[in-house]
């Protein structure tokens, strides 16, 4: 389950389980927006709208947010790896289109990578849209402009395509993550990832180096290549968990990040 906040405080719920997204208003009132009450439909086709917006057919939604004007929802849809705009004054849908990102070569074997069961996904103050890329460890970019990049994390494929997980920092193209989730953004426009197989929380700056947050318990060296396949659970296990019953959650550390952010605006 995911959520986001409009201008006038009405929460928007993509209840996962029922493959539908919900509006609450600061009075409480529950009622549908988008969706199918369906527990796995495994199809995605949009076609096109109906009076009450359900004829997107969601396979898990796993992240949604406002666009900047605040006019329609970007959610992510886990199941069917795609990212889908749903629009307040038509009720229409769409799918964005990822498969071709400009710095992902195109090879004779595998041809572009599309998404990997995306998860969170935020926009920052210039209206570009990053895209937690979960199982192929990677940060993607949608600039304002349109133009997909990959920004972080992916590193090399192996023999069956994966990209590469793991744990580095550094410059944002060399940089590893390992199964990221979830993704804040603060307003100096300064990226905060969940790395749910690192159990830590990664920042990538504005000049796009990705460092790690300091937290209790130590990290992992950051001089450090330690790498997998992602979504193998690649990397080390040293760097939280221990003695508290396993790896952080997504919750706990999305939790801390908006903790994190909130204490940077107050300064």
């Amino acid at each position: 389950m995911a959520l986001t906040v409009d201008s006038s405080g009405n929460v928007y719920v993509a209840d996962a389980a029922n493959n539908v997204i919900r509006k609450i208003t600061p009075g409480g009132t529950t009622s549908f927006v988008a969706g199918s009450h369906s527990m796995s439909t495994g199809a995605g086709v949009v076609a096109g709208s109906n009076s009450n917006g359900s004829q997107y057919y969601f396979d898990g939604l796993s992240g949604i947010t406002l666009s900047p004007d605040g006019n329609s929802l970007y959610v992510a849809d886990i199941g069917n790896r795609q990212i889908v705009n749903f629009r307040f004054a038509n009720r229409m849908f769409s799918i964005l289109t990822l498969f071709e990102i400009s710095n992902v070569p195109k090879d004779s074997v595998f041809g572009y990578v599309p998404l990997g069961n995306p998860f969170g996904l935020r926009f920052d103050s210039k209206k570009n849209l990053f895209i937690v890329d979960t199982y192929n460890s990677r940060i993607i970019k949608i600039a304002s402009d349109n133009t997909v990049s990959a920004l972080a994390g992916g590193g090399a494929r192996d023999a069956k395509g994966k990209y590469q997980s793991g744990y580095r920092d550094g410059p944002a193209a060399d940089a590893l993550f390992n199964n990221p989730t979830g993704i804040a953004i603060d307003n100096a426009d300064n990226i905060y990832v969940a790395d749910m197989g690192n159990a830590l929380i990664r920042k990538i700056d504005t000049s796009s180096n990705v460092t790690t947050l300091a937290l209790e318990g130590g990290a992992l060296d950051p001089g450090t290549n330690n790498t997998g396949n992602a979504g193998s659970g690649g990397g080390s296990s040293s760097s939280g968990g221990s003695g508290g019953g396993g790896a952080p959650s997504v919750l706990y550390l999305l939790a801390l990040a908006s903790l994190v952010i909130a204490r940077l605006r107050r300064r």
